[in-house]
């Protein structure tokens, strides 16, 4: 089907409760859509490539909009039972990532940013990063943070560091596994300051269970 016309072109299907494509060229930026019954549009593709659904004002290349939660499902048919669906979101301001079973019935999401803050576990975080279990049964919870190793004797090390931004990362402390004699097994904890550039170890336990407060044992 060719449509040359200066207005708009126009394919509805079912008299009423009508399906409608409708390609309206009579505006400074032409577009594409499907539209309900009631002219309402359900998807808006702009002359950028840029598509909406939910919206005609899309401003990404993909846009979903509606007036409550929005959710973007993913679908693995060929994952386990229960775990093939998983939900990203957004609701009253926040973006969840959730389970859904497989009758795509919700979870409580498992990862939540609220603003500048992210929760696992949590969907309030009151901080940068926050890691909660409510779970009151036999289990464990916690954050692991690795780094390769093999029996070679080079330094390796896993580790977090606290500072503030204006110390463009030299100022702060750090504590750290460092491996430098092969694997983690034989590795030791410090506790290091780092005051203008020079790191300073304050405290080091070691694999053995010996502990070192400034090089003291």
């Amino acid at each position: 089907l060719d449509f040359q016309v200066a207005d708009f072109a126009q394919i509805k299907f079912r008299e009423s409760g009508a399906i409608t494509i409708d390609s309206d060229n009579n505006q400074s930026a032409r577009n594409f859509q499907f539209k309900d019954g009631d002219g309402t549009s359900l998807m808006f593709i702009g002359d950028n490539g840029e598509v909406g659904i939910g919206t005609t004002d899309p401003n990404s290349i993909l846009q979903l909009s509606s007036t409550g939660p929005t959710e973007l499902l993913l679908s693995d048919t060929n994952a386990g039972s229960n775990v093939k669906n998983y939900g990203i979101f957004t609701d009253t301001g926040k973006l969840h990532i959730r389970r859904l079973t497989d009758a795509y019935s919700g979870f409580t999401p498992t990862i939540t940013v609220d603003q500048s803050n992210v929760g696992i576990g949590n969907t309030s975080p009151n901080n940068k990063l926050e890691i909660s279990d409510t779970g009151t049964g036999a289990g464990s919870t916690h954050l692991k943070i690795s780094r390769g190793a093999d029996s070679s004797a080079v330094q390796r090390i896993a580790g977090i560091k606290m500072g503030n931004t204006a110390s463009n990362d030299g100022s702060n402390w750090i504590i750290q596994a460092d491996s430098s004699l092969g694997y983690f097994d034989n590795a030791n904890l410090n506790f290091i300051h780092n005051a203008g550039g020079t790191p300073t170890t304050r405290l080091t336990v070691e694999s053995s269970g010996t502990v070192v407060l400034k090089g003291s044992a």
